[in-house]
């Protein structure tokens, strides 16, 4: 290791990685909280990290990117960027933000509020609950509720381009837990436990709250970046797609200069199930993503839970070594709960990248988890790993 990569790694080894003043729901106007998620990245650590261990006009990969947080903080430091997740909602929504980046200003904002006024004075009491789950749905929202969630998504449909109706899309998808009658935890939404009773919500006024919150969030994020000109040519370039971590062929050897990523932890939550709402709304619902997941809740009473989440994460590590440059680095976020016992997973995962490599991790971190949402997970840290590959 050289004096200046050790200057550096010293940096982050003496950095507060615990965050203790975030919080995403305080946080409501960054572009990244305007769709709810389980489990986002914070934000800080590929910023820090991206900032720290790459330079401008490098390639970052996040082959878990979940809702694409790394892109973001990527494209915000003049990066270019792959992101890679199997949910493929997951994926629209990381797209929609990306998109909202590049177009949404207060013509736009303008726009959808006209096409919002048209339609419900036009569609209000006509429109029928076609290509939808129907009957699914009318278990979790109520039939007002439902009736306007209609009018929003054929207001959706019917934008003049395909940029708009992702982000109109997207913006709908955000509002349909907090308009579903499904009070409790999100896991209840997850495990598909429906509602007690039906409570009407006005998902009109939560869809043009939402929007206005985008605009603020946008906004606020062009200027946050300084109205950098390279930013939206980053985001128009960037690459999000769906992809398995566990083959990257896609990607040559040797390509990525960074990789930075937070993949599950076994058996703390079912990803695809969690955005269930939106697959009733837009069908039809992912079965393939959703038996494909590493690690997921769903899986964790399995014999073979832990052998199968290991057996999937080597050849995730193997792919992102293989794609790394030399000098380049692979940053990880790993955790594990406590509901797991009798094997060190994260543990297990640290040595064979390190034998792997031939060396060990260059910043290893255990980072309280002072923020969390997630249900019945037993964990309140997480191991934060740089490895360098000299």
């Amino acid at each position: 290791m050289n004096s200046e990569l050790r200057n550096i790694i010293e940096q982050l080894r003496a950095f507060d990685w615990r965050f203790v003043d975030y919080n995403p729901s305080l946080e409501r106007f960054s572009i990244n909280n305007v769709h709810w998620y389980p489990a986002p990245f914070v934000p800080h650590i590929p910023s820090i990290l991206i900032k720290s261990l790459s330079k401008p006009g490098d390639i970052v990969l996040d082959p878990f990117c979940g809702t694409g947080i790394t892109g973001i903080e990527a494209a915000r430091l003049n990066r270019r960027f792959v992101q890679l997740d199997l949910n493929p909602l997951a994926i629209e929504i990381a797209q929609a933000k990306l998109t909202a980046i590049r177009i949404v200003d207060d013509t736009f904002t303008e726009r959808i509020i006209n096409s919002l006024n048209i339609g419900v004075v036009n569609n209000k009491d006509s429109i029928a609950p076609d290509s939808i789950q129907a009957e699914e749905a009318g278990k979790w929202f109520h039939p007002e509720t439902l009736s306007q969630l209609l009018i929003l998504k054929n207001i959706a449909q019917n934008q003049p381009d395909e940029a708009t109706r992702l982000v109109t899309r997207f913006l709908l998808s955000s509002i349909l837990y907090a308009a579903s009658s499904q009070t409790k935890h999100y896991s209840y939404v997850t495990d598909n436990c429906y509602p007690n009773q039906l409570i009407e919500r006005n998902a009109v006024e939560f869809f043009l709250e939402r929007l206005l919150l985008l605009r603020k969030a946008v906004n606020d994020f062009r200027i946050n970046c300084n109205m950098n000109s390279t930013i939206p040519q980053l985001v128009s370039y960037g690459v999000t797609e769906m992809g398995d971590a566990r083959n990257l062929s896609m990607l040559p050897r040797e390509s990525v200069d960074i990789v930075v990523t937070s993949p599950p932890y076994i058996g703390v939550n079912d990803y695809v199930k969690s955005q269930r709402l939106t697959y009733l709304l837009f069908p039809p619902f992912p079965s393939t993503a959703d038996s494909a997941e590493i690690g997921t809740r769903q899986k964790r009473r399995r014999k073979t839970a832990v052998t199968d989440y290991l057996c999937a994460m080597k050849m995730c590590i193997d792919e992102m070594i293989r794609i790394t440059k030399n000098d380049g680095f692979i940053c990880i976020a790993l955790g594990q709960s406590s509901s797991i016992k009798g094997t060190d997973i994260v543990e297990e995962l640290v040595i064979y990248t390190s034998q792997l490599l031939g060396n060990v991790p260059v910043l290893d971190i255990v980072r309280p988890i002072v923020f969390r949402k997630i249900y019945n997970t037993g964990i309140g840290s997480e191991r934060l790993l740089v490895f360098h590959k000299g």
